[in-house]
């Protein structure tokens, strides 16, 4: 059984990362047999993981947070990772501090077992990796207003073209 550590930044955030959007990525390796028994635990279920995130939004201070995973080479083996977006290094800050008094906290217990259990399926003398990117804000192009307006132009020509046969 490996410990339970917390998988929070411990190290101040540098100058340079404090200008732009974070993204906290940790990652991990599981024996493929092991991929239901993982998507299971990562859901969560009422008062841990995913579940409870959804429920209870406000109490969060990311944006937004995926789940991923895919085959080794080895065809034995999964790498997982899950990335939170933090609009600001004040929103990640918090979100660490709330992190760490969770685990201080009442209900403690409850935590750290159901990150045992995330600890257990992984493949033995792998750890939780924890990575923190800082957004290159001049490099992102948000897709979703471009397919808005795509549709709304494909309607506009389909209407177009009905509207030249009368």
């Amino acid at each position: 059984m490996s410990e339970v550590k917390l998988n929070v930044w411990f190290e101040p955030l540098p100058e340079s990362m404090r200008k732009s959007p974070l993204v906290f990525v940790t990652r991990w390796h599981i024996p493929k047999e092991n991929h239901d028994k993982m998507a299971e635990i990562v859901t969560g279920s009422i008062d841990v993981g995913l579940d409870t995130q959804r429920m209870h939004p406000g109490s969060l201070f990311y944006s937004r947070t995926r789940h991923w995973f895919r085959p080794e080479e080895d065809g034995k083996t999964e790498e997982w990772w899950f990335m939170d977006e933090y609009d600001s290094a004040e929103a990640f800050e918090a979100m660490q501090k709330a992190v760490k008094g969770i685990f201080a906290g009442p209900g403690a217990e409850e935590l750290r077992a159901h990150h045992q259990q995330l600890l257990d399926l992984m493949v033995p003398g792998t750890t939780l990796e924890p990575i923190l990117y800082s957004e290159i804000e001049s490099a992102r192009i948000e897709f979703e207003p471009y397919k808005i307006r795509a549709a709304a132009l494909e309607r506009a020509a389909a209407v177009a073209q009905k509207t030249q046969k009368k």
